[in-house]
């Protein structure tokens, strides 16, 4: 039977955020946010190795899937009587599923500072800290195994867990030193829970040499910690090739190699 896989993926979240004034001269802000994404798979006409080892090959299990013997197959390819329901015994179906959310509050503050011939000075300052969490939960046959080997081939769920907490801390400027000119600097430093600490920079500028013409140059550096999916995520599922000795057989004494 052919394979098939279904994907259900599903993403909700939102923010609040709260202005106000500090004194005559500070705008603040402080925004709570939290994010979740969803991933629902379900995966038919996977192969079962156990039964298609009885069936296919007419082996005979016996206390913990050990071969205590062989048989005829129930189910030759060759067989014009063979009976296709027994194809439907041999698959499963799998579901596995994964989640993903971030939770963060950002509290910041700005002001004009100084005159410039351009316009006013002005800064930005803040704070960020966020949770991330990961976790992957696979079907319970994922995890089955046979004669050593994964008993469903080509498992699609992988397990996994794991969490991040992420507190930073930034500045910014923007300085309009002539009527045409601004120039702009920035500053973070994060601290990541499982990965230390980063600081990173912008600088730039901004040059308008005509009502229709700006040049605009930026400089800076730039830190992103891996997604919690690729540090935490166990396992894999894999396709596992098997060898039809009847229909290998066939080929045979058609004097075609069986691969």
């Amino acid at each position: 039977p052919e394979r098939i896989n279904y994907n259900r993926d599903q993403a909700y979240g939102g923010l609040v955020s709260l202005e106000s004034k500090l004194g005559s001269s500070w705008s603040t802000s402080a925004t709570l946010s939290h994010f979740t994404s969803e991933n629902h798979r379900r995966v038919n006409n996977v192969i079962d190795r156990r039964a298609y080892a009885q069936i296919m090959h007419g082996y005979i299990l016996g206390p913990n899937d050990t071969v205590t013997g062989k048989g005829d197959p129930q189910y030759v390819m060759l067989d014009p009587n063979r009976d296709p329901a027994l194809l439907a015994q041999m698959t499963a179906t799998t579901k596995s599923s994964e989640k993903n959310s971030i939770t963060g509050i950002t509290v910041n503050a700005s002001r004009d500072i100084a005159d410039l011939p351009g316009g006013k000075l002005a800064i930005n300052i803040g704070v960020d800290s966020r949770v991330e969490t990961y976790q992957q939960v696979p079907d319970p046959k994922d995890t089955e195994f046979f004669m050593n080997q994964p008993r469903f081939t080509g498992t699609e769920g992988v397990s996994g867990k794991g969490h991040r907490e992420v507190n930073s801390i930034y500045a910014e400027a923007l300085a309009p030193v002539l009527e045409t000119v601004d120039l702009d600097a920035a500053i973070r430093f994060d601290n990541y829970s499982d990965f230390g600490n980063a600081t990173n920079f912008t600088l730039g500028g901004k040059w308008e040499a005509t009502q229709w013409l700006s040049f605009r140059t930026s400089y800076g550096t730039s830190y992103r910690a891996p997604e919690l999916n690729y540090v935490y995520k166990e396992g894999g599922g894999g396709y596992i090739n098997i060898r039809d000795e009847a229909w290998c057989d066939y080929l045979e004494t058609q004097g075609s190699a069986c691969v």
